[in-house]
């Protein structure tokens, strides 16, 4: 996600982390922090998503993710929020 904010938003995704966070290291910091501690049971797990039955009832098609990311991101920067 952020490698799709840094080329598609330019200049304006230079707060993006570059990097990404350790697994040990989300650990650590869950020793301390309620809310990493909440994702720590899912640290290297895939979660696989299926939407047929959504797009079946509801009869849409949702965006790819990257373009999800990349519209959400524009939204918060046009409304001022980051």
């Amino acid at each position: 996600i952020a490698a799709a904010l840094r080329e598609e938003l330019g200049a304006s995704a230079r707060k993006v982390p570059k990097g990404e966070l350790p697994d040990w290291l989300m650990k650590l910091v869950a020793l301390v922090d309620g809310t990493a501690k909440q994702a720590v049971p899912d640290l290297g797990r895939w979660l696989p998503v299926d939407t047929t039955q959504t797009r079946r009832t509801l009869g849409f098609e949702f965006i790819p993710g990257r373009a999800a990311a990349v519209a959400t991101a524009r939204s918060l920067l046009d409304l001022g929020l980051a």
